[in-house]
């Protein structure tokens, strides 16, 4: 069973508290306008990875961070393999696991049975599609109408989740990888992709995608 990967980064620390884990899957049919990640609503089959050797990647990263966090893409569109995955997640790490997806919770709920068998092995799930007439404050959330579903007890009782205040969060990182790529982390608020690539030229740095 395989899982089509966008990439896997250590020390993310802007979708969800803690020092996390960040794996984007490719995929996604629901295409929210103004999506942050239109590349990934597309699959590439040079980027499909078996199940364990993604498993096998977040078990290096795992000693030293706190949490998962996996967005995409649409996770859920992935849902028998991303099942396999975090049953080894919790069968094997002490990780938090935080989701994000476009479909609301009754959405999942109602959905085929493979999607609705992943929501028991999730703690954390932001739900939603992304509205980018609904800018929001609220930690960790594209749009104001998308929810913060504490669903497992563990998440329940955790009081970085639930005492989050924006002010004191990270929102965004930059990162430059492989092949002079950068890649923005986080919840970009209005305006932040245009300051940021106003203030690169600003120093004579042209973005090209």
């Amino acid at each position: 069973m395989s899982l089509y990967i966008d990439d896997i980064s250590p020390g993310v620390t802007t979708l969800g508290p803690g020092n996390r884990i960040g794996l984007w899957l490719q995929g996604c049919t629901l295409r929210c306008p103004g999506c942050m990640s239109p590349e990934l609503f597309e699959r590439k089959e040079s980027c499909r990875q078996k199940v364990r050797e993604v498993f096998r990647q977040l078990l290096a990263y795992a000693p030293d961070h706190t949490g998962l966090t996996i967005s995409g893409g649409e996770p859920f569109q992935q849902a028998p393999a991303l099942k396999k995955l975090l049953l080894l997640v919790q069968e094997y790490t002490s990780l938090d696991i935080l989701i994000y997806s476009g479909y609301t919770l009754a959405e999942l709920q109602r959905g085929p049975a493979e999607v609705a068998a992943v929501l028991p092995l999730v703690d954390v799930l932001i739900a939603g599609r992304y509205r980018r007439d609904l800018p929001t404050s609220k930690p960790w959330l594209g749009s104001r109408n998308q929810i913060l579903h504490l669903l497992s007890r563990r998440a329940q009782m955790d009081k970085k989740y639930k005492n989050a205040i924006p002010r004191d969060l990270p929102s965004l990182e930059v990162r430059v990888k492989e092949n002079n790529k950068l890649d923005l982390i986080g919840i970009p608020r209005p305006g932040d992709r245009a300051r940021f690539r106003d203030l690169l030229l600003q120093r004579g740095i042209e973005l090209k995608k």
